[in-house]
């Protein structure tokens, strides 16, 4: 896959914003964002990006085992970044039986929250075209299972803009959990999500 030169790197601190208890609200409608917020990203970024759902047949005789014959392994990729350089990734993983539904168990969902800045210098790199961001949260969940949450360490996530027409970007999401419970790391091209329902149809 042929990648463009802008690379947007995203390296991962701690951010969190708390409001005051008992603080008087401002009655009027939130204000816009700055021009600062609005140029830390390119705007193109902005929006909801998802990945086609990326599919992989568990035929081994330990899977047919398991889960029998004709499952198949399927991860979907969802991104959201705000005006605001807030931006939301959500990868999640789960079984599929051959009747098409989901294996009781096997689902993880990695939910993963950042703010998108610009870096202030990379040594040899053209700064305009790299990014870092602040992770607010990184986490790992089991719906339905006794350990319900899990915190994901050494969270990597990497954005390159695919094209000049913000039609798609490439994902590269890792951690240091990334092979625990099959979550292995993740590189997807994403695309605007209607432009994903609209595939699928």
């Amino acid at each position: 896959m042929t990648r463009l030169i802008t690379n947007v790197a995203l390296t991962l601190g701690v951010t969190l914003g708390l409001p005051i208890h008992g603080q008087a609200q401002s009655p009027s409608t939130p204000s816009a964002p700055s021009q600062a917020d609005v140029a830390a990203f390119p705007p193109g970024f902005v929006g909801r990006w998802r990945a086609t759902p990326f599919e992989t047949p568990l035929d081994t005789d330990y899977d047919r085992e398991i889960y029998g014959p004709r499952a198949v392994a399927v991860r979907t990729t969802d991104l959201t970044i705000a005006r605001s350089g807030e931006a939301t990734l959500v990868v999640t993983r789960y079984v599929r039986n051959a009747a098409g539904a989901t294996v009781p168990g096997t689902r993880s969902i990695d939910t993963v929250t950042f703010k998108v800045v610009p870096a202030a210098s990379l040594a040899g790199e053209d700064t305009n075209a790299h990014y870092v961001g602040s992770i607010g949260r990184a986490d790992r969940t089991y719906p339905g299972q006794a350990v319900a949450r899990t915190r994901l360490r050494e969270v990597r996530v990497e954005l390159v803009a695919a094209d000049d027409r913000g039609r798609a970007l490439e994902l590269t999401f890792d951690s240091a959990d990334a092979g625990v419970d099959g979550g292995a790391a993740v590189t997807e091209t994403l695309t605007r999500a209607a432009a994903v329902r609209a595939a699928a149809r």
